[in-house]
């Protein structure tokens, strides 16, 4: 999506919300800037509140494959829900309808590419994709308690990733 379109939507928004698109997070006057700014007192609600954003465009961007799309990530989400966690992992090699379906779904911005070229320990050999499930999906007034947030970002990251509890995804052991 062109960063116009996205400034576009955003003052859109801001208009049905009877919110001024001038106003600056620190309260300080930005009449050039025509993004929307709102205080939260919490960023996991605001980012809960982007997730109506996210269907928005999903709605609009999906077209005919709308049902499809929603179906594989719904597994996704639900299979996230049951590890208990915001991450999951594809097998590289893997070619076919769900691939496509997760590369689709990462375009549409409900999926995020976390790190390539994961080593699992049980899984010699193999190379997997890791993803994670979009902030909105599990944050704000959707929290969800115990929720593992795996931090692939930090230190110990690789650690954090390399379990066979997280494949979503994989050939025929």
């Amino acid at each position: 999506m062109a960063f116009d379109t996205f400034l576009n939507r955003r003052v859109a928004f801001c208009r049905r919300q009877k919110i001024s698109a001038t106003t600056s997070y620190l309260d300080a006057e930005v009449p050039e800037n025509p993004v929307c700014f709102r205080r939260s007192p919490d960023v996991n609600v605001a980012a809960g509140q982007q997730g109506q954003f996210k269907e928005e465009d999903f709605s609009r961007d999906s077209g005919e494959d709308r049902d499809r799309l929603l179906d594989e990530f719904r597994k996704i989400y639900d299979f996230c829900l049951s590890i208990n966690a915001n991450c999951f992992l594809v097998e590289k090699d893997i070619a076919g309808v769900q691939t496509q379906s997760i590369d689709e779904l990462v375009d549409l911005k409900l999926l995020h590419r976390a790190r390539s070229r994961v080593t699992v320990r049980d899984r010699k050999g193999r190379l997997y994709d890791a993803y994670m499930l979009d902030l909105s999906r599990y944050t704000g007034e959707r929290a969800r308690r115990n929720f593992e947030l795996v931090k692939f970002w930090g230190k110990d990251a690789e650690d954090t990733l390399r379990r066979a509890s997280l494949i979503f995804l994989e050939r025929e052991l």
